[in-house]
């Protein structure tokens, strides 16, 4: 287990330092090397691990949805003339990820805690500070989200929705706690990306990129090492 998180890391590591140094197509590819790795955490995981199979088929494909998610993103940024195409399925990707990470959640709880009142709330939740987001990030932040509005608000909901459920299953069930962790973990990370994509003259700011990534990845390796303990 601890080998292949600590390659893992290196990877995130090496992929910083070539994105803040040099971007381009350097950065591309050492970002494929870096999510490719927690993919890899997460197949070394079921390998090592062949209990819950189809729970761990759905946290393998959330994973592996963040990778084709990571790759759309940095397209993005290469070839600015088809931003929105690669912004929209990037965010699209990652908006089904986080449906596989609910299915797995919701498999994952089945007959180890009652379902309907954790999701009500957590639903709730999502329906409360979604709109509190968006619009306390356009008025307060100077964040613009123009076209991609809708797009910003649907993966926002998802997006909290899911931590919230786990963080409640975790207050129910401490066997949560990882996969908690992991997921508020990507919903930090996807505050500070919005300052970048939405913030005028912030698409470059290196502060805000090192810790955007460093935050996200952190949040996919410890969702991957979940693998391990199912």
């Amino acid at each position: 287990m601890l080998p292949i998180i600590l390659m893992a890391g290196i990877s995130v590591c090496l992929f910083l330092s070539v994105r803040l140094m040099y971007g381009g197509i350097w950065g591309l590819l050492t970002k494929i090397l870096a999510s490719f790795m927690f993919v890899t955490v997460g197949l070394v995981g079921i390998i090592r691990d062949q209990n819950a199979i189809i729970l761990s088929i759905l946290i393998l494909l959330g994973l592996f949805c963040g990778f084709i998610g990571d790759i759309l993103l940095d397209l993005k940024v290469i070839y600015k003339e088809n931003n929105d195409i690669f912004l929209n399925s990037g965010i699209f990707s990652f908006f089904i990820g986080h449906l596989f990470y609910l299915v797995s959640l919701i498999v994952y709880a089945n007959n180890k805690i009652e379902l309907l009142t954790p999701i009500l709330i957590s639903l709730a939740i999502a329906m409360v500070l979604t709109p509190i987001i968006i619009l306390g990030g356009k008025k307060f932040m100077k964040l613009n989200f123009g076209k991609f509005i809708w797009q910003t608000s649907a993966y926002s909901f998802i997006l909290i929705f899911v931590s919230a459920l786990s963080i409640y299953f975790t207050i129910l069930n401490s066997k949560f706690m990882l996969i908690a962790i992991g997921l508020v973990l990507i919903l930090i990370s996807d505050l500070i990306l919005s300052q970048n994509y939405f913030k005028e003259n912030q698409e470059n700011n290196k502060i805000l990129i090192f810790f955007n990534h460093l935050i996200y990845y952190a949040g996919q390796i410890v969702i991957a090492s979940t693998l391990f303990l199912i």
